[in-house]
């Protein structure tokens, strides 16, 4: 499984990504400017973004509009937004761009690991069909 994050705090990179590791068959590409990781998403398949609400270059809203420009027609990966945020307006518009779940900051490990996990599941899951 790929994980991609995307924060601007180097300390909150490192620190997500020796807590994904203890997945299994999980690698995490970090980022910490959201043009570079805007770059590699169009070129990269993934199976997870976790994406930093308070950027300076993109907030992670700007980025997830931006994320679908750069990559029309391909099926969204699932996506966690870490924020301090618990505004109503902000989650709404986020659900709206394709976001689907959020973990609050200060990240707590468990509750990251606990969601990437559902969020990787649910990703693999095979889309059902409508007849």
């Amino acid at each position: 499984m790929q994980i991609v994050i995307v924060d601007d705090s180097r300390i909150n990179l490192v620190l997500m990504g020796h807590h994904l590791a203890a997945l299994p068959d999980t690698q995490c590409q970090l980022f910490d400017y959201p043009s570079a990781a805007l770059h590699w998403c169009a070129e990269h398949p993934y199976d997870l973004l976790i994406l930093d609400y308070h950027m300076p270059e993109l907030d992670g809203l700007a980025f997830l509009a931006a994320l679908g420009r750069h990559r029309p027609g391909r099926h969204p990966a699932p996506t966690l937004l870490l924020t301090p945020h618990r505004e109503v307006a902000v989650r709404q518009q986020a659900r709206q761009q394709g976001l689907i779940d959020f973990v609050d900051k200060p990240i707590n490990k468990e509750d990251l690991l606990h969601r990437a996990r559902h969020m990787m599941l649910l990703h693999q899951q095979p889309t059902p069909t409508l007849h």
